[in-house]
């Protein structure tokens, strides 16, 4: 029990002794309290150990977590901007393909043989309308993409202007 005591009264000194010389070197604001005081505390928390409050760190991890997750969120978009243009693309390939197929009249499918030259004037009219009606719903796309990817939207179309359908070959009023 002496050998305690002797020990704990050896560590009070020292601890003294050292914040003595702490507090000569430092500042006003950094200055410790005397030994009894430190000691009194049960969990004294020491200047260099306080890293701020857990309310100001939970602030900073939440954006922190906020900033990862929209930069997630833009490579998502991104992603699913591209797929939405590659679909329009194809669809918009795929009604010219079939309306220069019906215009030239170069066409394998035994369906449309049984087809009068006036059913197919009416079909390349309704191709052409729809064709129409996705390039302008890719156009209103590329205007809305445009505002939201700024530059990255360059990248989706290598041939940005729109080319204008042919709207004078064939009306309703023919059908």
């Amino acid at each position: 029990m002496i050998k305690v005591r002797k020990k704990i009264v050896e560590e009070k000194k020292a601890l003294e002794d050292a914040i003595t010389e702490h507090n000569a070197v430092a500042g006003e604001s950094d200055k410790l309290p005397p030994p009894n005081e430190l000691l009194a505390e049960d969990n004294y928390s020491w200047k260099w150990e306080c890293h701020g409050d857990m309310v100001q760190k939970k602030k900073v991890y939440d954006k922190v977590m906020l900033l990862n997750r929209l930069k997630e969120e833009a490579v998502i978009l991104v992603h699913e901007v591209k797929q939405h243009w590659e679909y329009m693309r194809s669809v918009a390939g795929k009604i010219d393909h079939l309306s220069s197929q019906l215009s030239e009249g170069i066409t394998g499918q035994s369906s449309t043989e049984a087809l009068t030259e006036r059913g197919r004037e009416g079909l390349l009219c309704v191709l052409k309308k729809q064709l129409h009606k996705v390039k302008a719903q890719q156009a209103m796309a590329r205007i809305a993409y445009q505002c939201i990817l700024g530059q990255q939207m360059v990248s989706l179309d290598d041939s940005s202007e729109e080319q204008p359908s042919d709207s004078s070959s064939s009306t309703d009023e023919e059908l």
